[in-house]
């Protein structure tokens, strides 16, 4: 610290005269205190120039009656002046000096307030808080997680339910799509227009955000099962007051009149956003230099035919490149090896995960991160009774109304594809690949004709679709086969091949329209047992092989030809 000098001509003592006019007194001794009244004298005082002590803590009066220049103890800027021998009144006097001391501490307070973390009691910037979120420490992982709009094939997408529910979940990392209002509002919206999610159509920024909020929901039921309630558009400001600090934030403005808006956003409410945001756009996006140049890292993607030419002429402003799965292998591996972390997106089933990892890839954008990242579900019962949608319903078209599952108000679900189309029950997987048992209810409300079925597929090792009649590539099976007669059978399906081959049969009583028809299937490590189980009487066809045993099965339309004769599934089980 240092000393302050005290004294000038403001300082000054002065006596009433016999008229009572105030009288400067020259010679006056005056001594120094730290309090007002009572306390002791300070005797640590020196002279002006720095070093001499003033004798017994006393300083004179000059000629004029002027208390001289002195320094007091070190750190002191306000003392108590008394020349009447400690008998007070004393006077306050200030440092003559502190000008610079004034300068210095507003310049230090600027700082202190512009600074992210001034105290270092932001959460993530304590040494014992290594899960909160950190931008770093998530892209150094391998693989590094997150949320495809929210997990928006098993939550509303792009609404405030499913960025809390992946959170609730345990999702580390949330993306976040953004449009604009007419009045300048960043909302969250995957499309530009209001069409495909909501029950209005037309541009989002045809709307003032009070007229939005007021008025639009997004309808997710068609989607995710009519359990659903409708959804408002939440604003950016919103989503990030819920988020922040809570979730690393892919954030991407998803057209150009969205980028200044989110950039003033985070300028003026998140100043530290660079932190846990990664900012996302396409790599022809404009605006990485300006947004690098804030400290934000940035998620490039691109299309599966963009050049190396197109990339290199970006590369400096870009962190991570984005790559779609549906790339081909030797594109993938020839952006991987350009040096910068890969994330690919969407990232619907584990085929998808262990084929992108292998390949080099170290980010997911998973759409349904329930699926893909907590334990597999005995039973789909109670939410199919809720018409919530489960986790891990795969078929082979996502975000589409037209692909997904139907729920239907008793329980059941159904798909309305033909073509020998199934449903992945992904997230009813087997505990292990050789030994369980599924067990579920069919009904066909209009039987097709006799010779006509549909399918239960089991011993799958991965999670790829199953279609009968099809040359199904990536793993083998078996689809057990209840025909419209009866007959119960069991089929071998081995991948690249369309046609199946006959391993077991037994006649059973013809099934009756609308009425549920129960079968158990039975994977053991050497056989597939499938029972009909409905009737009183068990009627049960083996088949003696051991060629695929894998967790995953499915329920197809197998070669039922309208969707009047698609079959109604229900209460799914696995043991």
């Amino acid at each position: 610290m240092a000393r302050y000098l005290f004294g000038s001509i403001a300082d000054y003592v002065i006596s009433p005269a016999d008229d009572f006019a105030a009288t400067l007194q020259p010679g006056a001794t005056v001594t120094a205190w730290m309090e007002r009244t009572g306390g002791t004298q300070v005797f640590d005082l020196v002279q002006t120039d720095g070093l001499t002590p003033i004798a017994e803590g006393k300083v004179v009066t000059d000629s004029n009656g002027a208390v001289p220049e002195f320094y007091g103890p070190d750190g002191v800027a306000a003392l108590y002046l008394d020349a009447n021998g400690g008998e007070g009144p004393r006077r306050r006097t200030i440092a003559t000096d502190l000008g610079m001391v004034v300068a210095e501490a507003q310049t230090a307070l600027a700082a202190h307030t512009a600074a992210v973390n001034p105290h270092g009691t932001n959460t993530w910037n304590l040494a014992d808080q290594s899960g909160y979120p950190d931008r770093d420490m998530f892209l150094a992982g391998n693989p590094f997680v997150a949320a495809h709009r929210g997990s928006g094939q098993e939550f509303p997408e792009h609404t405030m339910a499913s960025y809390e529910s992946a959170l609730a979940a345990g999702a580390r990392a949330i993306e976040v799509s953004v449009n604009v209002t007419a009045d300048g509002v960043p909302v969250c919206i995957h499309d530009t227009t209001l069409d495909r999610t909501t029950d209005h159509t037309g541009p989002v920024s045809a709307w003032t955000y009070a007229a939005l909020h007021e008025q639009v929901r997004a309808k997710p039921q068609s989607l995710l099962g009519a359990g659903w309630a409708d959804q408002r558009i939440p604003a950016l400001r919103d989503v990030l007051d819920r988020l922040y600090g809570r979730a690393i934030i892919f954030l991407e403005p998803k057209s150009s009149a969205a980028v200044q808006p989110i950039l003033d956003l985070l300028d003026q409410r998140f100043p530290g956003g660079s932190h846990s945001i990664i900012y996302k756009g396409y790599y022809t996006d404009g605006s990485f230099a300006g947004v690098r140049a804030r400290g934000y890292k940035v998620w490039a993607y691109v299309d599966a035919g963009t050049t190396d030419a197109q990339m290199d002429a970006v590369q400096a402003n870009v962190d991570i490149w984005g790559v779609p799965t549906g790339m081909t292998d030797a594109r993938i591996t020839a952006v991987v090896g350009r040096g910068k972390p890969v994330m690919s997106w969407e990232v619907h089933s584990f085929t998808d995960r262990d084929r992108l990892l292998g390949l080099g890839v170290r980010g997911l954008m998973e759409a349904r991160w329930v699926y893909l990242n907590k334990p597999r579900i005995a039973s789909y019962s109670a939410a199919l009774g809720a018409r919530v949608m489960p986790p891990g319903m795969l078929t082979p078209q996502h975000y589409s109304a037209a692909w997904a599952p139907k729920l239907d108000s008793d329980g059941a679900f159904h798909l309305d594809q033909l073509s020998g189309y199934s449903i992945c029950m992904g997230g009813m997987r087997a505990a292990s690949a050789d030994t369980y048992t599924v067990a579920v209810s069919m009904r066909w409300d209009t039987l097709p004709a006799a010779t006509l079925h549909s399918d239960i597929v089991v011993g799958k090792a991965s999670d790829d679709f199953f279609q009968f009649s099809s040359p199904n590539n990536a793993s083998g099976g078996y689809h057990v086969l209840v025909r419209a007669s009866g007959d119960l059978q069991v089929y071998k399906h081995d991948p690249h091949v369309t046609s199946g081959v006959a391993l077991g049969s037994v006649s059973t009583p013809a099934p009756v329209a609308g009425t549920p028809v129960r079968i158990e299937v039975q994977v053991t490590p050497t056989q597939i047992i499938a029972r009909r189980v409905d009737l009183g009487t068990t009627y049960t066809v083996t088949a003696n092989d051991t060629t695929y045993r894998g967790p995953f099965w499915h329920l197809s339309n197998g070669s039922v030809t309208s969707q009047a004769t698609v079959p109604r599934w229900s209460n799914p089980v696995v043991s």
